[in-house]
C-alpha cells in the first residue's frame, strides 16, 4: 500500500469515528436555524387570504401572476400558513344586459330551423329568411293545401348532400374501382331480372327460310 493511500484511509477511518461519536449533536449544531421565508410574507398571506374569502376566488397559477411568486408557495401559503384548501375555481353564470339581449335576439333566428310541419303549432310571427316572413299571423287563413304544397327549398340540397356523402363514403370504404363494380352489378341484376317482353323476344330464323334452307337445290 503507497503511503499517500495508507494517509487517506485513515484520515477517512477519523471522521467516520468521529462523526460515530458526536451522533446528531454534531450535525444539529453545524446547521443553522431556518428562518423564515422571505417570499411567504405577511402581507402575502394576508392578501391571499383576501383574495380567497371571495365567491370567486382565483386560482393558483392567477394568484401566482398577480403576485410574482409560484404556484407552489401560494399552495404552502394556503396550505400551512393559512390552514385552508385549495378550492377549484368556481364561476357564477350571471348575464349582463348585453349578454341577455343578445340571447333573447337569437330565439327568432332559431324558430327557423323547426320543421314545416310544426308550423301549425306556432304562435308567435316566424323571422324573416331570404327577405320573406315563413309565417305571419295573415297566413293562418291560408287553405290546408297551401301549407302541402309548398316543399322547403333546402329539400333538394340535403338530398344531393346526402348521396355525395353515400357515395363517397362508399369511396373511401370499398374503393374506387369496387364501387363501381357494385353499380354495373346492380345494373346488370336489375335488367336480368326483369320479365321478359314480346318486343325483346330471343331472335329466331322464320319458318319460310328453315324450309328454304333443307330443301337443297332442285
Amino acid at each position: 500500500m503507497h503511503a499517500s493511500t495508507a494517509v487517506i484511509s485513515g484520515l477517512d477511518l477519523q471522521r467516520k469515528n468521529i462523526n460515530k461519536e458526536a451522533g446528531s449533536d454534531t450535525a444539529s449544531l453545524s446547521m443553522k436555524p431556518r428562518g423564515f421565508p422571505k417570499l411567504r410574507t405577511s402581507s402575502l398571506m394576508a392578501a391571499i387570504e383576501k383574495d380567497l374569502s371571495g365567491s370567486n376566488p382565483l386560482t393558483r397559477s392567477a394568484l401566482s401572476l398577480k403576485y410574482g411568486v409560484s404556484a407552489t408557495t401560494i399552495a404552502r401559503v394556503i396550505n400551512q400558513d393559512s390552514e385552508g384548501k385549495v378550492r377549484k375555481k368556481c364561476r357564477v353564470h350571471a348575464l349582463s344586459n348585453k349578454q341577455a339581449k343578445q340571447r333573447l335576439d337569437r330565439g327568432p333566428r332559431f324558430l327557423c330551423y323547426i320543421n314545416g310541419l310544426m308550423a301549425f303549432n306556432t304562435t308567435t310571427t316566424w323571422a324573416p329568411q331570404w327577405g320573406e316572413p315563413r309565417w305571419s299571423p295573415e297566413m293562418a287563413d291560408l287553405v290546408d293545401d297551401h301549407w302541402k304544397a309548398s316543399i322547403p327549398t333546402s329539400f333538394a340540397l340535403h338530398v344531393v348532400t346526402g348521396t355525395s356523402c353515400l357515395g363517397l363514403g362508399m369511396i373511401a370504404l370499398f374503393g374506387n374501382f369496387s364501387v363501381i363494380h357494385i353499380f354495373f352489378r346492380a345494373s346488370n341484376w336489375s335488367h336480368a331480372s326483369r320479365p321478359p317482353t314480346l318486343d325483346k323476344q330471343p331472335h329466331q330464323r322464320p319458318a319460310h327460310a328453315a324450309l328454304t334452307a333443307n330443301d337443297g337445290p332442285s
